[in-house]
């Protein structure tokens, strides 16, 4: 799930792994008896004069979603990157 609140903690957007995939997708990412392990790391680019602050969420298939914090919308784009099952990548 991926959620975006406010600062004073109001939900701005949510989305459930089931409308960001198609059913054939969500079959494939792996499970543990609790959770889905659909994330394989986020990037946090802070704010600069070229561009606003972007949350980057890379996914199981090595796809990552651009998320806008403040407006609660996000972009799907391919990626190149692999997300090998059990890895994970470093916050920043």
């Amino acid at each position: 799930m991926i959620v975006f609140y406010r600062p004073n903690g109001e939900l701005i957007r949510r989305f459930a792994l089931e409308e960001l995939y198609a059913p054939d997708r969500l079959q494939a990412i792996p499970r543990s008896v609790s959770s889905r392990w659909w994330r394989c790391g986020v990037l946090y680019t802070p704010p600069s004069a070229a561009g606003g602050e972007t949350i980057s969420v890379y996914d199981h298939f090595g796809n990552v979603f651009l998320l806008n914090a403040r407006t609660g919308t996000f972009e799907y784009r391919q990626s190149t990157g692999k997300c090998a099952p059990g890895s994970a990548m470093i916050f920043s």
